[in-house]
């Protein structure tokens, strides 16, 4: 996890999946779906969204291609209930308002 400026950036990697085992060959795989991810995971991501409104999803280790990428995030975030603002390669920033909302939207929208 890194934060600068208020900004919190987070990797979703392979050690954030979970493993299964494929019966036809006795190799561990992941899925390609976020159920494959762990809760732990989706916990920490929640927390930020809670805490700073905003996060930065590096997708790159999971998302193979870059058209994949917005459909994990969509998933993620329709998971954690917040909003796709961006999709940018293998990069995703999530919003979702905290309570009491941190950024005031509107005012930013006029400026």
């Amino acid at each position: 996890m890194k934060q600068e400026n208020r900004l919190v950036e987070l990797t979703l990697s392979g050690s954030h999946r979970k493993r299964t085992t494929n019966y036809n060959n006795d190799e561990a795989s992941t899925d390609d779906t976020i159920g494959s991810i762990t809760a732990c995971w989706f916990e920490e991501v929640d927390t930020v969204l809670w805490d700073h409104e905003l996060v930065l999803l590096r997708l790159g280790e999971v998302a193979k291609k870059k058209k994949n990428a917005l459909a994990m995030a969509q998933q993620i975030a329709q998971h954690l209930n917040a909003h796709v603002a961006q999709v940018v390669g293998h990069t995703a920033l999530l919003y979702r308002p905290g309570a009491p909302p941190i950024l005031d939207l509107e005012q930013m929208v006029e400026n």
